[in-house]
């Protein structure tokens, strides 16, 4: 039988950390660095990763791990928003609503996203091309489209 410092034993299953648990460690540091970057952009939007970096209780080498540049923290910050902003619409159910409604709607649902965060109507977006500033912008604008277009056949 092996004794307990082996290398069979030491190299078990049982001993090994599992991977899930490292997958939600990682998660929950990239929802902390997420987090506090909404936050501190909204108060500071220069805020540097070093500063965001403390506001999650993380490193900043933590934060270089899971969002290689501050325009990537950036990128995840704004897709968050636009994330809650198309949940927020789909929640308004804006296709039921008839055009000029919906497009009420969508205006309303739109300033309570911008007034939930303040600062970050000042915060730099991240620099991206056309195509992908379009595809950021595409959950949002394809909702504005079908509004158009159900008002234009009315």
């Amino acid at each position: 039988m092996p004794s307990k410092g082996s290398s069979e034993q030491a190299g078990s299953a049982e001993d090994r950390p599992a991977p899930r648990r490292r997958r939600a460690d990682a998660e929950r540091s990239r929802s902390a660095i997420v987090d506090a970057a909404v936050r501190l952009l909204g108060e500071r939007p220069e805020a540097s990763v070093e500063a965001i970096a403390a506001a999650a209780g993380v490193t900043r080498q933590t934060v270089y791990a899971h969002y290689p540049s501050r325009n990537e923290v950036l990128t995840a910050v704004f897709d968050r928003v636009t994330a809650e902003t198309g949940a927020a619409l789909d929640a308004a159910r804006l296709d039921e609503l008839p055009a000029a409604t919906g497009l009420l709607r969508l205006l309303d649902v739109s300033w309570e996203i911008a007034d939930r965060y303040p600062g970050l109507r000042h915060a730099e977006p991240p620099p991206a091309d056309r195509r992908q500033e379009a595809e950021q912008h595409r959950p949002i604008t394809e909702r504005l489209e079908r509004i158009a277009r159900r008002g234009q056949e009315s």
